[in-house]
């Protein structure tokens, strides 16, 4: 049984990207468990416009999390130095992974996180990237200039996403060596109809073949 690292996006966190991946996860059961987890830092909340009003501190699906904060220019990303030491220390204590899977901020954070991995020795053996973007960031333009992630990756990408636009994603692709880029109708989220299913448990499921190798 594989084991991936479910990375979710900006605002949300491990128990609402686990909820709108339940059909994947059924699917996939008998190839790969699904571990999710949430991002070190919460979204700042707007004050409520009543002082008076109590307003009950957030459940766990009401969470909403980040794995950065960037600056206004998206230049610059505070925290990610701690989001790397918090997924390498996540990596060891609940690991080992074979893969990661992210979505929009969490799949921008993927191949960041790879490389990190990589230097480490504990590199995934593959990576699921839905509506990623490539950072922007001045922290990161060296390491993904200059080193071509050589780890097989899938690509699935929305023609119709108004907020990652779909040459943001494609040219997070070409962060990797030879990935592989599927096309979706749809916009920002994860598609989960038969045809896409497919092609998300054959990438996979070539993995799970070579384990058993």
């Amino acid at each position: 049984m594989l084991r991936i690292l479910c990375l979710h996006g900006y605002t949300q966190n491990a128990s609402v990207l686990r909820k709108r991946t339940g059909v994947l996860r059924k699917d996939l059961k008998s190839l790969a468990e699904l571990v999710y987890v949430s991002a070190p830092f919460e979204v700042a909340q707007a004050p409520s416009f009543n002082p008076q009003v109590f307003r009950p501190p957030p459940t766990e699906d009401e969470k909403q999390c980040t794995w950065w904060r960037a600056n206004s220019e998206g230049t610059f990303y505070e925290g990610y130095e701690e989001t790397i030491e918090y997924l390498k220390s996540f990596w060891q204590e609940h690991g080992p992974f074979d893969g990661i899977l992210g979505f929009s901020q969490g799949a921008a954070l993927v191949p960041l996180i790879s490389y990190e991995l990589l230097q480490a020795g504990l590199a995934p053996r593959f990576v699921v990237i839905f509506s990623g973007f490539r950072s922007r960031s001045t922290q990161h333009q060296q390491m993904l200039v200059e080193h071509s992630i050589s780890i097989p990756s899938l690509h699935v990408i929305g023609k119709s996403d108004a907020l990652i636009v779909p040459s943001r994603s494609e040219e997070l692709s070409r962060v990797f060596h030879d990935p592989k880029v599927v096309f979706h109708e749809g916009g920002h989220f994860i598609p989960t109809d038969a045809d896409q299913r497919a092609i998300y448990k054959e990438f996979i499921g070539q993995f799970a073949t070579k384990s058993l190798l």
